[in-house]
């Protein structure tokens, strides 16, 4: 099979789009779909048998819908030619998080385990379940062609349960029959009831239209990798070091931090709680990764070892960086070597003729409490 393409000249200003995996069941429905979209156009597709990527040069936006081998060798691709073309992945199975992470530096990534509508419902209503009341089941019902088990979704499903009660993976009940599209189940028990929440797909088009979506939402943001459509959410992570914990954001999720916003957000019986909150610079450049400390009443604060530990974890957990490194707080003249030795980071923090030596990834130094979501309007 050839590369598939689509003469553009009659939408010479739509965005145009280049789909990975476009002879496949749902490559070729978004394919078809494109046909009649009024901003969006399609631009080129690339199939298994396709011996060449340039329709990447001159694209908007990539939607990967093959395989994990295909999103490693697009994103190689995409690395190699220094292209920072927005990307939306749908692909499942053992993915390439490595690669993908580092992409995510430099383009805005997009990773979704479903593109329905109705996925993203449920897991809203997840997040409103008490776990520790009930026994929890999760089953999911998929065609006899797909290849992993459990399926991306049944995955995303199960790591949104908090709490006594989380979802292991190996539980999950897979099933393998006919040609059926998708179907998962979450299952609540308890000896007196039962609750069963189920998600059909009835036709791939909801799919297809999903990532035709997300495509059109992932062309004006910012790099980083992105999980869903937080259009009103900004995420953020949960960190404690030995003796205190922060609340970890993406500095380009945040375009000004006021201090009632950070004393809303640190207090403890109002929201998440916390000693303090870090805004880290996503993007590494040079190996220098900047970053601001704010104390629980909103004032900035200059040095805070804790404070190290916590973004020096946080930036090796995101994939940030793998070696040596450098710290810069970008409110004072405190910086911190971060220097990888015999199996642990150690971070060294210097302000003119005072240093301190602290360790950084040895058991107990930071950990990561939770990821989440907050109000961006909060």
């Amino acid at each position: 099979m050839q590369n598939i393409t689509l003469d553009t000249v009659d939408q010479p200003n739509a965005k145009k789009i280049v789909v990975l995996g476009a002879g496949g069941k749902l490559g070729s429905r978004i394919v078809n779909l494109l046909h009649n979209h009024d901003n969006l156009v399609f631009y080129g597709g690339i199939t298994r048998d396709s011996t060449t990527y340039d329709y990447l040069n001159e694209c908007n936006v990539v939607i990967d819908v093959s395989s994990a081998e295909g999103t490693k060798n697009l994103i190689s691709e995409l690395l190699s030619k220094k292209l920072t073309k927005p990307l939306v992945i749908g692909t499942t199975g053992d993915l390439p998080m490595s690669v993908i992470k580092e992409y995510a530096k430099i383009a805005p990534v997009a990773l979704i385990s479903n593109f329905s509508r109705g996925i993203p419902q449920l897991i809203e209503l997840i997040h409103h379940i008490d776990s520790d009341t009930w026994d929890i089941d999760i089953e999911e019902t998929h065609h006899i062609h797909k290849k992993d088990a459990p399926s991306g979704t049944a995955k995303t499903l199960a790591k949104e349960f908090k709490g006594a009660r989380k979802i292991d993976i190996s539980d999950i009940k897979s099933y393998r029959e006919g040609e059926v599209i998708g179907e998962h189940t979450i299952i609540l028990k308890n000896y007196l009831e039962t609750l069963s929440i189920t998600h059909s797909a009835k036709s791939r088009d909801i799919f297809a239209d999903g990532a035709i979506r997300y495509a059109s939402w992932i062309l004006d943001k910012k790099p980083g990798l992105y999980t869903g459509m937080c259009r009103d959410k900004i995420q953020f992570s949960k960190y404690t070091g030995r003796e205190s914990d922060f609340i970890i954001l993406k500095g380009s999720e945040v375009s000004e931090v006021s201090k009632e916003f950070v004393k809303n957000l640190c207090c403890r019986k109002k929201s998440i709680g916390a000693d303090g909150l870090l805004l880290v610079d996503f993007q590494c450049q040079d190996k220098i990764i900047r970053w601001t400390h704010y104390n629980s009443d909103g004032d900035l604060i200059n040095e805070h070892i804790d404070g190290a530990r916590c973004v020096s974890q946080y930036c090796l957990d995101n994939g940030m960086v793998n070696d040596n490194f450098i710290l810069a707080n970008k409110t004072s003249d405190i910086y911190t070597k971060v220097t990888y030795k015999d199996g642990t980071f150690f971070a060294v923090i210097h302000r003119a003729n005072f240093s301190v030596l602290v360790d950084v990834t040895a058991s107990g130094s930071a950990v990561k409490v939770y990821d989440g979501t907050i109000d961006r309007a909060m």
